[in-house]
Parts: structure tokens; sequence; C-alpha cells
């Protein structure tokens, strides 16, 4: 049993798997759960668990997935259906610190049981059906996963989703995102993990939306500093001078969340503007004319932790706007009508060159 729980034990938590299991089955007044009878599986990876009830009985055959990920859970899922081969009568059990949505589907669609350390589970077996859903992740992400979004990575997500078509080799990736390769590899990794690669050679998205949605999700924050403003000025004839601001000092300068948004596609309209600008923001709200306020302006000036926010920018009524895929993740933060206007930016121009 020592040998079991070391296995099953997930070394960021200190909780192990197994009592999680069967505190669940001990949960079952008509199941009988011998103890005694549990040994490790075949591969050394698992174990099983003979039970019985009035009128039948059944083996359930548990597998570890140390990465609640679709790669390697879709591995474990594949072990588990190999073994389950020369025993049909039992139970297959994917068990991870936490399954996804997504990965719960897998295992569903394979005829396998899902439990995760989490407290969610979905299992059945003779007359007895178990479901429980909506846990939160316990369990910090992998390291591979969290290399994806931050703000370092986020320029290599920024030129595969601005270009969901190209198959990239790693030093072209690298080039263009202007990183190096290394943070190319771990990227690559990462999405490998979440089973989003459609070329194991090259990097190319598998797909495109879950990936985008995904990024989105962790609430990136791409912000070194703001400083809010307000102006008299019709919003125009402001950004215009921010512009030619930007121009005159050389320095890197585009509209941004839902200002940006508007001009890509007119959805929302936010009474705010919201630029991004790399430089002393205190200096250019002075020489642009700008009062700074603790609140109640109508104007913010965002200094951006990382300048792969200026990726693929465009240009919409003679002003420079962030591309569409930074403008999606930065509106998609903004809860009520920022989610609107991301949806309206993903449907009328990311979705068309997916």
């Amino acid at each position: 049993m020592l040998k079991i729980v070391k296995n099953m034990k997930n070394a960021d938590s200190g909780v192990p798997a197994l009592p999680m299991l069967l505190e669940l089955l001990a949960g079952i007044p008509f199941v009988q759960l011998d103890r005694a009878a549990i040994c490790d599986g075949p591969n050394a990876d698992g174990w099983e668990i003979p039970l019985r009830w009035p009128g039948g009985q059944t083996v359930l055959i548990c597998g570890w997935s140390g990465s609640g990920q679709p790669a390697p859970a879709k591995a474990a899922i594949a072990a588990l259906q190999n073994l389950l081969i020369a025993r049909p009568q039992a139970v297959g059990v994917l068990v991870a610190p936490y399954i996804s949505h997504r990965v719960a589907t897998m295992c569903r669609q394979r005829g396998i049981g899902a439990v995760d350390c989490s407290g969610n589970a979905w299992l059945t077996f003779g007359n007895c059906f178990i479901e429980r859903t909506g846990r939160p992740n316990r369990f910090s992400e992998a390291r591979e996963l969290k290399s994806v979004f931050t703000p370092k990575s986020s320029r290599i997500l920024r030129v595969l989703l601005e270009n969901p078509r190209t198959a990239w080799l790693m030093q072209d990736l690298s080039r263009e995102a202007a990183v190096s390769v290394g943070t190319v590899a771990a990227v690559k990794q990462g999405l490998s993990a979440m089973d989003q690669l459609a070329d194991n050679r090259r990097v190319l998205l598998a797909n495109p939306a879950a990936v985008l949605t995904q990024w989105a999700a962790s609430r990136p924050n791409f912000e070194q500093s703001q400083l809010e403003c307000y102006t008299t000025l019709a919003p125009d004839e402001v950004l215009g001078k921010l512009a030619g601001y930007a121009k005159s000092c050389d320095v890197r300068f585009a509209l941004c969340g839902l200002t940006a948004a508007w001009r890509l596609t007119p959805m929302v309209r936010s009474p705010r503007s919201t630029v991004y600008l790399l430089d002393d923001l205190a200096t250019a709200a002075e020489m642009v004319g700008l009062k700074p306020v603790s609140s109640g302006g109508n104007l913010v000036l965002v200094r951006p932790c990382d300048d792969g926010v200026f990726y693929r920018c465009t240009e919409r009524q003679g002003l420079p706007v962030t591309g569409p895929v930074q403008t999606f993740v930065d509106c998609a933060a903004i809860a009520g009508r920022g989610e609107e206007a991301a949806e309206a930016v993903a449907d009328q121009v990311l979705k068309l060159t997916w």
C-alpha cells in the first residue's frame, strides 16, 4: 500500500488520490468495498479495486495521470483501454489531480470513468452512477502550461493566432516573435501537453479558437503602469494628438481594449478611451495637455509590460490599433460589454482566418 500512495500522490498538494476515491466509493451504501483486497495495477501506475453489490461485482482498474492536460490524459486513457482488452468485465478509471471538462468528455466517449483529487467524478458500473462536477481546481497548473501564458511567451501566441494557417519552424517562429528558440521550445511543449498542436515537427495550432479562449481565461496582465486622465478634447482629437506625440518621440502607441474593438468592429463604444503607450506616461500627459485624475477620467494611458502587445497593429481611421488577437484578449477581461466586444472581434475578424 505504501507504494501505491507514493505513486498516486500529488507532490505539490500532498493529497493522495487513492483515499479520495475510496471515500467516494464508501459513500455508496449497497456497494461492498474490501480495502484489504486493493492491489497495485499491472503497470504499477495504478491500482485495482474489487467491488461487490447485490447481484453483481466488478474490478475498477485505475490509471494515474500526473497531469490533467489532454495529451498526457489521452495517453493514460489509451493505456487503460489496452488493459481492458484482456478484462472486458472490468471498469477503467482515469485519476488525475484535476480533470477538465474536455478530458472528462474524452473519458465518457471511450467508456472510461474519471475521478480527480479536486473532488470531481464521473463513474458508472453495474446499476451505480456517480457524477460530481463544478469543483474548482485545487492544484497549480503544470509548469509546461504556465509557460504558455507568460508575457514573453504570449509573443509566440500572438504570432500563431494572427497566422493560424502557417506551420512554423522553431527558428522562424523565434525570429518572428523576437524571442529565443528556448522560449519557443517551452511553449511548444506546453501546447503539446494541451493537445493543441496539429503538427509535431512544426508549430501549428490544432484549434486556434480553443487556445485563444484559454489564454483569455487565464486573465493575462499586460500592464506595467497606467495613468487615468481627463480632457475636454473630443476623443478623435486627443487620440490624434497622442499619435502625433508618439511619432515625434519615436515611441510605440496604439489604441487598445474597447477603443480598439470599436475601430475593428463597431459594436460596443466606450465613453472612455484606452491606449497603449511605451513611454513615460506622466511626461506624455503633460506634453499633450491631459489632466491626471484619481477617478472619473475619460482617457487611460497604459504602459505595457512587454511590447509584444503591438504585434500586428493595424491602422483604422488614421490611428494605430492593436491587432485583433490582442484586442480580443484585452476586451475579454472586461466584464459585460467587454466580453460582447471580444465576441464581435472573434466573429467578424478572427474566425475569417481560422
